[in-house]
């Protein structure tokens, strides 16, 4: 008997449901969380010519997967960050020790969620 957590799609069937019509299925990998990062960045003296930068070690030895939400300028909602200068983020930088994060204007806070390969 296998175990594990299934959780298929509403109105399917646990017992003769094909996989790809699973919400959830233990049996395959997943992706697991390394950590998870809160701070502040951003505050410079100069915007646009004094970075500020946060650097978060993970010591993985490899880029792991990431989910990176700052706060608006103006308010203090998360967003999820697109790689695009989005208000106080200029850049993310994920390297294979440690992650950087590039600030700039306004101070805001963040959240960084890191994920890792049990593979690796």
């Amino acid at each position: 008997m296998a175990y594990g957590i299934k959780a298929v799609k509403p109105g399917e069937n646990i017992t003769t449901t094909d996989s790809l019509d699973w919400n959830l299925n233990t049996t395959y990998p997943l992706l697991k969380i390394f950590g998870v990062y809160t701070g502040t960045i951003g505050g410079a003296d100069h915007p646009f010519e004094d970075m500020d930068i946060v650097t978060i070690s993970h010591n993985l030895g490899y880029k792991p997967m990431t989910l990176f939400f700052p706060t608006r300028i103006f308010t203090s909602d998360y967003y999820k960050f697109n790689g695009l200068a989005g208000g106080t983020v200029a850049m993310m930088e994920i390297e294979d020790n440690a992650i950087k994060l590039y600030g700039w204007a306004t101070e805001s806070s963040y959240l960084l969620i890191i994920f890792y390969n049990l593979a690796e």
